[in-house]
């Protein structure tokens, strides 16, 4: 249309026919400049179903921007890695030590034992090789050692977090070298029992656990770090459960004998996801470490650490508040350069300190021996020795 049409001569049209005829042509005009703006063809303009169908076919095929996500999986999340200090950050008992066929406590929560032949080992922390991970742990006979067993680096899992894989597919995913010295394969798997919280101790050392099972996988590694993977279907039956990995020493032992292992994470599904703290955070893997040890030192050289009093003039009964509930009341207490304090008395070494059978996992207590000087119920303080070397740790290990 070139211009509107006028409303008398709508209205005078010499037949119904003509108007509609006239307003037919109009609305198809319209059509066609609207479609030729769109660029649409004049085949398949918008009031046909075809294109209709057409249109919302292109959208569904379309690339959906909603469904590119992170999976939850991929986040950090708290709890989907069962490996306590999975990331090797918490070192409360100190950087380094050693331990032969018993067991060996340095990394929190892991333990070094050696199954025959009694060679010394050494487990250490190391600075990590992993992008995002700060630390890794290396383990090994010593340089000349000639007794020869099987190497064993673990961590033993309490019942109430073992039984939720059983009946399970679970992976295993772990970075991992080794020195030139060492032997490969490293053998990463389980061992299982139908006990409840037997120790690591149990296991080797004290006959096995009850109805003891075993899961391996030997793994070819490098002088390269590198991630691995071993994926396990669990038996239904089992109610704890030990992970270890291994391997197995022959000779005698060279400079370089050892394997250094980070970033070790145990989770459900047959595929390793993202590497994640069982605590979430530096704060939750360190509280997770502390229900099962924990240690108060290095602070300054005359640090608190409970308090009490006297109950005779040799020894005192001394209050400890943890830093978060313990797994059981503590089983041990170990100690450094301590001394028990009061305004009278003054400072006095202490000769020996023990766990009393009054000991809870919320309040542990210290009964600590000096020589002579206390008071009976005399108030008096438990702390370092002029020594920032002084510690106390108490001990709810499996």
């Amino acid at each position: 249309m070139t211009r509107a049409r006028d409303v008398a001569s709508i209205l005078t049209a010499a037949t119904a026919l003509a108007t509609d005829a006239e307003t037919a042509a109009a609305i198809s005009s319209h059509n066609s400049a609207t479609t030729s703006v769109h660029g649409i063809s004049n085949t398949a303009t918008l009031a046909t179903q075809t294109y209709a169908d057409s249109a919302v076919s292109t959208h569904a095929a379309a690339a959906d921007p909603h469904s590119v996500y992170l999976k939850e999986s991929e986040f950090n999340a708290a709890g989907k890695n069962v490996v306590i200090n999975g990331a090797f950050d918490i070192w409360q008992r100190g950087t380094s030590g050693t331990f032969t066929n018993g067991v060996g406590h340095v990394p929190d929560r892991w333990f070094g034992i050696v199954s025959g032949g009694a060679p010394t080992c050494t487990i250490s922390r190391q600075t990590a090789d992993t992008t995002n991970l700060t630390y890794g742990a290396r383990f090994g006979r010593n340089s000349g050692q000639t007794g020869v067993g099987t190497v064993y680096f673990v961590q033993t899992f309490e019942s109430i977090m073992s039984k939720s894989l059983a009946g399970q597919t679970v992976t295993i995913s772990f970075y991992a070298k080794k020195g030139n010295d060492a032997p490969s394969p490293l053998y990463a798997g389980f061992y299982f029992g139908t006990g409840t919280d037997q120790s690591s101790n149990t296991l080797f050392n004290g006959g096995g656990w009850t109805n003891t099972t075993q899961s391996n996988t030997g793994v070819t590694i490098t002088n390269t770090m590198t991630r691995y993977t071993v994926t396990v279907n669990v038996s239904s039956s089992i109610n704890q459960a030990m992970l270890y990995f291994a391997y197995t020493s022959s000779g005698t032992a060279g400079a370089n004998e050892w394997i250094q292992i980070e970033g070790v994470q145990l989770e459900l599904g047959s595929v390793a996801t993202p590497f994640s703290r069982a605590g979430g955070t530096i704060q939750g893997e360190l509280a997770a470490c502390q229900r099962y040890y924990f240690r108060f030192g290095g602070d300054n050289v005359y640090q608190r650490f409970g308090q009490g009093q006297f109950t005779t003039t040799t020894n005192a009964s001394i209050v400890v508040v943890p830093p978060v509930t313990m797994r059981v009341n503590p089983t041990s207490v170990d100690s450094s350069t301590l001394a028990t304090y009061d305004a009278t008395g003054g400072i006095i070494a202490a000769t020996a300190v023990t766990n009393p059978s009054e000991s809870t996992k919320s309040l542990p207590m210290a009964s600590v021996t000096i020589a002579s000087g206390g008071v009976a119920a005399r108030p008096c303080f438990l702390l370092a020795n002029n020594s920032t070397s002084a510690f106390l740790g108490f001990s709810a290990e499996l």
